[in-house]
């Protein structure tokens, strides 16, 4: 009998497998493999984890949040103001439960596998199935997209919540019911309380819907506006209230900062805009002298120009994609586009303001500052990718492209494991923004953390 169940469970899982083969071509499955790996990669490596004191503070703040639930607790932030605080109420589960930095990092990267879920679903429902593929691996695989995806920092949990708003948004947008607009405008409110830079959606929003015009009724946008506007409320409340001189020292520094940027800072906005959904630019991690010992010791010089290739293969798919929906534009008007092409609008309305604003106001370029913009450039590359791959039917070149598209994913992959191996393998070459890994101080860590926690036993009562 047991030889006979077995036997059984084998026929399924050949069926099972059998399906997959015939439901994707080898190219989407090897993606899917490689996109696998990058879940891997994003949880198999924890304890080498980035741990400082912003994500102590981070934490501390959200074991203060978790036991006395729905207040504002207070998120430093580079600016007067402070962040919103969307991260403590993320993180108010596990830190209900243990402090402890592994576990609760280990939330913030299940939540960005659900984004990484969220995005295909989101481009396989408005693209095709190729494009949903390719830019999901892009952008999974991308090093920079793992590294701020696992840590106890704000912009690590922006994503999944930005990519859940896209995919309601649109959706609302194609349907123009009533109910689906305002669950959007709900996914927006928060959204916007991820970071602070993603305080620009709202704009963006208020601007493409200008210039779209979706048949959506007039009651409906009010009704959206008092709710984005109640639930953005409490954080507005309390920087009024408890950083007044926080808020004038704010506008008076961006006053005092808005000038016409140079070209040379310009862009460098652009470069990072870019760089934040590759792999390059990591020796701001590691420090020149520490990048330079990780390129030559896994003998990455090859993936390096790969990675820049990409880098300098998204602008161009950026520029091209504008430039059609230009000429899209001038040809039908922006009341009469496609879905696919309302939603790159969106796209590039998003990225125009955020670049601008970053220049006009003298942002430092830190890959962080534009994980605002995921996942705009995976996007332009396999959209840009899938339609050279049906413009040219000659086998050879579509096998080419298929080797191609194949060997970028791989790369990114060996350049992220690589880059993990190494810094736990040789720790004192971080010369750069990365700092020690958490294993390496873990004790003296769960000391301060302990500490702060019998200090604070008080909040629980």
């Amino acid at each position: 009998m047991f030889r006979f169940l077995w036997l059984r469970k084998e026929q399924w899982l050949f069926q099972y497998f059998l399906s997959i083969t015939n439901r994707y071509s080898v190219l989407e499955i090897c993606l899917l493999v490689l996109i696998a790996f990058s879940v891997i990669a994003r949880v198999a490596y924890l304890h080498l984890m980035e741990f400082k004191g912003d994500e102590l503070h981070f934490l501390s703040q959200a074991y203060l949040n978790a036991r006395s639930f729905g207040s504002i607790r207070s998120l430093n932030s580079s600016l007067p103001l402070p962040h919103p605080p969307l991260l403590v109420f993320v993180l108010a589960l596990p830190v209900f439960f243990t402090v402890d930095p592994i576990i609760v990092t280990g939330w913030i990267v299940l939540l960005n596998i659900v984004g990484i879920w969220l995005l295909f679903e989101f481009l396989s429902e408005f693209f095709s199935r190729y494009v949903a593929i390719l830019g999901t691996a892009l952008f999974a695989t991308a090093p920079w997209a793992v590294i701020l995806s696992r840590k106890i920092w704000n912009p690590d949990i922006a994503f999944p919540f930005a990519i859940a708003f896209y995919f309601l948004f649109f959706i609302a947008i194609k349907d123009g019911k009533c109910w689906k607009v305002v669950i959007a405008s709900v996914a927006l409110a928060i959204a916007c309380q991820s970071h602070l830079s993603f305080l620009m959606l709202l704009p963006t929003v208020v601007i493409y819907l200008l210039l779209v015009r979706p048949p959506i009724a007039f009651r409906t946008y009010g009704v959206c506006l008092i709710v984005v506007t109640s639930l953005l409320l409490p954080y507005v409340i309390d920087v009024v209230s408890h950083h007044s001189g926080g808020t004038q020292d704010f506008f008076a520094s961006v006053v005092h900062s808005f000038s016409m940027p140079n070209a040379s800072e310009f862009f460098s906005q652009l470069d990072w805009a870019v760089a934040a959904s590759s792999g390059t630019h990591f020796d701001f991690l590691l420090g020149q002298q520490g990048f330079e010992t990780f390129v030559s010791s896994n003998h990455l010089g090859f993936c390096l120009a790969i990675l820049r290739f990409v880098v300098l293969f998204m602008y161009v798919c950026l520029i091209f994609q504008v430039a059609v929906l230009l000429k899209g534009l001038f040809k039908v008007g922006s009341r009469s586009l496609g879905m696919q092409q309302c939603i790159l609008l969106f796209f590039f309305i998003h990225f125009c303001i955020v670049i601008l604003a970053y220049s006009l106001v003298h942002v430092p370029p830190f890959a962080h500052y534009y994980v605002v913009l995921y996942p705009i450039f995976p996007l332009v590359f396999a959209l840009t990718w899938d339609q050279l791959y049906r413009k040219y039917d000659w086998n050879p070149v579509r096998f080419m492209m298929h080797v191609i598209s194949l060997g970028i994913v791989v790369v990114n992959t060996v350049f992220i494991l690589s880059f993990f191996s190494f810094i736990g393998r040789a720790p004192e070459a971080i010369f750069g923004d990365y700092g020690r890994p958490y294993v390496l101080d873990r004790t003296q860590w769960e000391q301060q953390i302990q500490l702060f926690v019998r200090q604070h036993k008080w909040e629980s009562r």
